[in-house]
């Protein structure tokens, strides 16, 4: 729970949903002091839902007032260390909300706090290529791509 002292004990926490959320005003002020003490929140829109979508970037700007939202650069180390992920295959409802008819570019938002990156957003699925399944409504990244990035992702934490 976002509440939860427990937070404290893992230098990375995972947020992920297809629906809409609110967050209580203990939960922001809790994950808001796990953040500035260092954790790092990775969240992921399930099956690149909307609703959800909506709901993380409106809590993230009052869980971080100030602290932006900001897609990252293609340079960023999460795209480059240990697996180079310059672009990436979209699952078929991906591809067709994209208009796109191959690999596209990893698309992943970041907020910092004094320059350190503290939270990681995927607005598409990435779970679901986690777990080597994907539903015909997926908007996601295909299992070998998903599994690369998050495989950064998780050296990124171990290394912050």
């Amino acid at each position: 729970k976002a509440s939860s002292s427990e937070l404290f004990h893992h230098p990375l926490v995972y947020l992920t949903g297809t629906n809409a959320f609110k967050l209580h005003a203990a939960e922001r002020e809790n994950l808001r002091v796990y953040l500035r003490r260092g954790g790092l929140l990775l969240a992921e829109a399930a099956c690149g839902r909307h609703s959800f979508d909506e709901a993380f970037r409106r809590e993230m700007a009052q869980v971080l007032p100030g602290a932006k939202l900001s897609r990252l650069p293609q340079e960023h180390v999460v795209f480059r260390f240990p697996h180079q992920v310059g672009r990436v295959m979209p699952t078929p409802a991906l591809a067709r909300r994209l208009g796109s008819r191959g690999r596209i570019k990893p698309v992943l938002y970041g907020a910092t706090i004094e320059s350190r990156l503290c939270v990681i957003y995927s607005p598409f699925d990435l779970s679901g290529g986690w777990a080597l399944s994907h539903g015909p409504y997926d908007e996601g990244l295909a299992s070998e791509d998903a599994l690369a990035l998050g495989v950064n992702i998780l050296a990124l934490a171990l290394m912050e």
